[in-house]
């Protein structure tokens, strides 16, 4: 009985040791991966710092384009008011040029009468 008792322990020793390879085994792929899962937090903490910087870079440009439409806007209205003066101005030398003729030709009857 003692013998079995032994062989029986002798067997559960080495089904023991076979275990704790196993486990050793199981611990180094754990490891593998946790190396690899820390990779890959980097990684993920990089491209978070690089959608931070991408998300200040496209607020500026909102900004800017938020301040250059109302730049055009007011250049637009600045446009709009030199045309009016440039017709204004035309209309002004049309007028001024019939007026002119009209005194050229008055002129040239008062020539006419006195001499």
């Amino acid at each position: 009985m003692e013998k079995e008792i032994l062989k029986l322990l002798k067997e559960m020793k080495s089904e023991m040791s076979e275990m704790n390879r196993r486990f050793e085994g199981v611990e180094k792929r754990l490891d593998g991966i946790d190396q690899r899962l820390d990779g890959v937090d980097r990684r993920l903490d990089g491209m978070e710092s690089t959608l931070k910087e991408h998300g200040q870079m496209l607020n500026a440009i909102e900004e800017r384009t938020k301040v250059d439409s109302v730049r055009i806007e007011n250049l637009e209205y600045n446009m709009a008011t030199v045309s009016g003066d440039i017709k204004g101005i035309k209309k002004s030398v049309s007028n001024i040029s019939i007026i002119t003729a009209q005194n050229w030709s008055d002129i040239e009857e008062i020539k006419k009468k006195i001499g």
